[in-house]
């Protein structure tokens, strides 16, 4: 049975080495931007870094974190 296992893996490995095409490529550059904390990217097409950071400010307005966690 770990035989069995064990070859079923290093065949789902070797079908796993994530995109090879420019467009998958691309696409998954912004993988990341799901949670933000990996991401190399703050802004994505589309958007504008001006917005982004106005943004950021409203909320800390409204917010008053304390400290950096809350921040």
């Amino acid at each position: 049975m770990a035989d069995r296992r064990s070859m079923t893996s290093k065949l789902n490995a070797q079908r796993s080495t994530g995109p090879r095409t420019p467009e998958g490529k691309a696409a998954a550059r912004l993988n990341a931007m799901r949670h933000g904390i990996y991401t190399q990217v703050c802004v994505i097409d589309g958007e504008a870094e001006a917005e982004l950071v106005a943004f950021g400010k409203r909320l800390r307005a409204e917010f008053a974190p304390v400290g950096e966690f809350e921040l």
